[in-house]
C-alpha cells in the first residue's frame, strides 16, 4: 500500500495503543518486515494485519484481482512466520 511507510514513520503514537499496518501481499508483507527491522529498538507498529476482499468488485479494485487470485497469494504471506 503506498505511502505505508511514510504515514508509519511520522505518527506519534500514543500509550496503550495498539497499531498495526494492512497487508495484502507479499510485498507489503516485506514492506512491513523491513520497516520492523529498521527500528528495531521502537518499532513503529505492533501487529502486521493481512486482508482481502470478500466480494470480487471489492477485490478488483484494491487489488486487481477476484478474492480467489488474493486468498492464494496470502496463503504464502501467512507462512512466512
Amino acid at each position: 500500500m503506498a505511502g505505508t511507510v511514510e504515514v508509519v514513520t511520522l505518527m506519534n503514537k500514543l500509550p496503550g495503543v495498539t497499531y498495526q499496518v494492512l497487508v495484502p501481499n507479499e510485498k507489503g508483507l516485506e514492506t512491513a518486515l523491513c520497516l520492523l527491522a529498521a527500528h528495531p529498538d521502537n518499532p513503529p507498529v505492533d501487529e502486521i494485519a493481512i486482508f482481502t476482499a470478500a466480494i470480487d468488485e471489492s477485490s478488483l479494485v484494491n487489488t486487481n484481482a477476484t478474492v480467489a487470485d488474493p486468498l492464494k497469494r496470502l496463503e504464502r504471506v501467512v507462512r512466512v512466520r
